[in-house]
């Protein structure tokens, strides 16, 4: 838990910038974030709404209700749980959930795109400038001290997987961040209804209120915690992983560039192209 603190203050201050006066995008930026978390808690709000939906359908088809059924399949049904009085039918509610979720996710990818490209231009315009390049390069692999390996595949790499990938539909921190909200709207909406939905339970001459909303709380929590004993060494080793194919790459990236050289005297091999003795070619 210690390191939730720095990473989301890290996530933070590269996230920021886009978002503030430092981009001349900014009110685009903020304008398409609104309207995709408002319609990421619409989303929430019809499946609260298709809770309720199923409640009645299911009890029309138990007390063989026809006009009930036909109601809520295709037009609206009075009832207490839904809102104005009356829940809408199955059609008009997939017509409406599928609309706002195909447009949700074309918007998120229109953002990551044109926040990608932004970070992409600040990012190699930081590493061109004032000889940083050449800098980073007289630090790597000086003992004691930090150094970015592999600058260009971290520009081109680590901003898609930060930002998510429109293309390739990578989950970046905008879809993150935007479902960490609405999973905390759809975890307070759906307790409250489990609330309701649970009676009292009595162990060991203790009653115990909503005990099926403590039961679920009880197994997220476990499961939570099992996935982070058993994935946590995952992450150094993904870090590890994009090390390595970055270092692989370069080598083939000097092969190719230095081909006439290399073919006249001979100086390569696949043993030696990446071989840690021989530093590649």
């Amino acid at each position: 838990m210690r390191a939730v603190i720095p990473f989301l203050k890290d996530a933070w201050r590269l996230a920021r910038p886009y978002y503030s006066t430092q981009s001349e995008e900014r009110w685009f930026a903020r304008l398409m974030l609104a309207v995709i978390i408002g319609m990421r808690l619409v989303l929430v709000a019809f499946n609260v709404l298709l809770s309720y939906w199923n409640n009645a359908f299911f009890n029309s088809l138990q007390d063989k209700d026809s006009n009930a059924f036909i109601s809520l399949l295709f037009w609206y049904h009075p009832s207490d749980l839904g809102p104005f009085g009356y829940l809408p039918g199955f059609c008009e509610i997939a017509v409406l959930f599928i609309a706002v979720a195909v447009y949700r996710v074309y918007l998120v990818q229109l953002l990551q795109i044109r926040w990608r490209a932004w970070m992409t231009r600040q990012f190699v315009g930081e590493w061109l400038s004032d000889r940083a390049y050449y800098r980073i390069s007289l630090r790597h692999g000086t003992q004691g001290t930090a150094y970015t390996d592999n600058p260009d595949q971290r520009i081109a790499e680590d901003l898609s997987a930060f930002i998510g990938d429109a293309v390739g539909g990578g989950q970046g921190i905008l879809y993150l961040g935007i479902d960490l909200l609405a999973n905390i709207v759809t975890l307070a909406s759906f307790l409250t209804i489990l609330w309701h939905l649970s009676g009292n339970f009595t162990l060991f001459g203790v009653s115990i209120p909503g005990y099926m909303v403590w039961v679920a709380l009880i197994y997220s929590v476990l499961g939570t915690l099992a996935t982070h004993l058993v994935g946590r060494k995952l992450v150094p080793l993904y870090f590890q992983k994009q090390r390595v194919e970055a270092d692989f790459r370069f080598s083939l990236i000097r092969v190719r560039e230095n081909t006439e050289g290399i073919a006249l005297y001979g100086g390569c091999s696949p043993a030696s192209l990446h071989s840690p003795r021989t530093g590649g070619c």
